[in-house]
């Protein structure tokens, strides 16, 4: 549903358009992803924007924030972030975040920031 934007990657389409560019970004940096893959353990279900998987084998998520300044967005996302810290994401280490500007902008200069500590994690 809403899966309306054509990424570079044949048959990848995505929610929104900042999505988009991060997609793009990281089909240009050659990281390999997944986009919104079901995580399913202990009785708790998410779907993160992106999932990499690092060497060991271990997951670890994207989450672009496009709404952050609807009260229910908002909401919703800090129940999906405690649904994360029990899982054992930690901001920072195994999660990550990019958000909208208030203005509705988004800054590749961030996003960029994010694809760095991602590739360094795997």
């Amino acid at each position: 549903e809403n899966l309306i934007h054509k990424t570079l990657k044949d048959g990848l389409v995505v929610r929104s358009k900042s999505e988009v560019i991060i997609a793009n970004m990281l089909i240009d940096q050659n990281i390999d992803f997944e986009y919104e893959k079901l995580i399913d353990e202990n009785g708790i279900r998410c779907l993160p924007d992106f999932t990499f998987t690092d060497a060991s084998g271990d997951t670890i998520i994207w989450e672009h924030l496009g709404m952050l300044s609807l009260p229910s967005y908002k909401h919703a996302w800090e129940k999906k972030l405690e649904k994360y810290r029990t899982l054992g994401y930690e901001l920072g280490v195994n999660l990550f975040t990019t958000e909208d500007h208030e203005d509705g902008g988004i800054d590749s200069k961030e996003i960029e920031k994010v694809i760095e500590k991602i590739k360094e994690e795997l």
